[in-house]
């Protein structure tokens, strides 16, 4: 007999730990951020060597938004999850052993595997959402989620840096494990599966494809997935690089540097706020607009004042609290318009994460190796996105 919950809605899923389930990334991957400079002093790497940590994380979560849809579908909600976050805990057992063996390749396959075990969280947490309400509600739902989904960086940064100064790099590794631990836990014990098994789908590659491929077809679908990743890319890039500036560059401790991350999030709570506030009067292109020329005008002033050598606490953070203003404008309105150019919305939704996770890692790849050689990387990198943003902005205006 199945334990489903049917039709009537009736069941209400932990709000906390849906929000665990899609915050995964930006805990897990950020929560090292802090301690990348003592990371690459302990393996005698280069600095910038050290971001590999975050863009191993990012590709192997890119890979895995594919297959739990499907999963999701066949096997249930719960048993997706389940069995993502097994693959998590393999992960960040081998990471142990990695920290132990004080092994780098090793480390950064770790947080590969791990990525791709909690790529099942955004997944579920978004499906059980329609599954348990309707349209308004699930709206509802969502935005308290992604509320919290902004606070996420700023904490996972803040415990990184306190971690990295009293307790060593280790530590901020150490806290993933139990993090994943405790969701596992979580996720057996008060996680009902919400798809009944009369609505299980066999899989089906072939019908996943053409969905992939019909996705491809839409010309405004592909402009706003690159939007969404543009907002994505600066995001990481940014968390990946200025530590490196802060810590090394600025000369402050990791621990206050973890503290003065909050002022992005902020950044990211006001522009989230703003965003759900302007869509009660603007439609979505508006505001991703507004979006796009507030990156622009932040990474402009960023880049003058680091071409002028005034690298200071201020220069660097007060551009990025506009910067961060901009990404939450750009997100969550890019996003909506590109699942509104797509029937399949399960692969729309798919591929759209894999082609975001997946370019993010690039270019965090791409601005790491280049910043061990100049100080403007990381300038010069949020400038090009904020240029390539508008861009795409007039190739959608000419398309309406």
């Amino acid at each position: 007999m199945s334990t489903a919950v049917q039709s009537d809605k009736l069941y209400s899923p932990p709000i906390y730990l849906l929000m665990l389930l899609m915050s995964f990334a930006s805990l897990v991957a950020v929560v090292i951020t802090p301690a990348l400079p003592e990371i690459s002093e302990t393996f005698l790497i280069k600095p910038t060597q050290s971001t590999w940590l975050v863009t191993a994380f990012l590709l192997g979560y890119a890979i895995g938004q594919l297959p739990y849809g499907i999963l999701a579908n066949r096997y249930g909600r719960k048993m997706a999850a389940l069995a993502g976050l097994v693959v998590a805990l393999v992960g960040s057992l081998i990471q142990l052993i990695a920290i132990v063996e004080s092994s780098f390749i090793w480390l950064v396959i770790a947080r590969t595997i791990i990525a791709f075990g909690g790529a099942c969280g955004p997944v579920v947490a978004l499906t059980v959402l329609s599954d348990c309400y309707d349209e308004q509600n699930a709206r509802k739902k969502l935005s308290t989620l992604f509320l919290i989904f902004a606070l996420m960086p700023c904490v996972a940064i803040t415990i990184g840096g306190f971690l990295t100064q009293h307790y060593g790099w280790q530590s901020t590794m150490q806290i993933a494990s139990v993090y994943i631990v405790f969701i596992l836990i979580a996720t057996y014990s008060q996680l009902n599966e919400t798809l009944p098994e009369s609505q299980y789908k066999p899989i089906q590659l072939s019908s996943n494809l053409k969905g992939i491929v019909n996705a491809f077809k839409s010309p405004n679908y592909l402009v706003f997935t690159l939007l969404a990743t543009a907002g994505t890319a600066t995001a990481y890039i940014f968390n990946s690089l200025s530590p490196f500036l802060s810590i090394t560059v600025i000369k402050m401790s990791p621990q206050h540097f973890g503290l003065l991350s909050i002022i992005t999030s902020v950044g990211l709570l006001i522009g989230s706020y703003l965003s759900g506030k302007a869509s009660l009067k603007y439609c979505g292109r508006k505001i991703l607009m507004f979006g796009v020329m507030i990156l622009l005008c932040s990474s402009i002033i960023l880049f003058i004042l680091f071409k002028a050598t005034i690298i200071n606490t201020f220069s660097l953070f007060v551009p990025a609290f506009f910067l961060f203003i901009g990404v939450a404008l750009i997100l969550p309105n890019a996003t909506t318009l590109a699942m509104t150019c797509v029937e399949d919305k399960a692969n729309g939704a798919g591929l759209m994460n894999t082609n975001n996770l997946l370019l993010t890692g690039i270019g965090v790849s791409l601005s790491s190796h280049f910043a061990k050689s100049s100080q403007l990387t990381l300038p010069i990198a949020v400038l090009t996105i904020s240029v390539v943003c508008v861009a795409m902005l007039v190739l959608i205006t000419k398309s309406k």
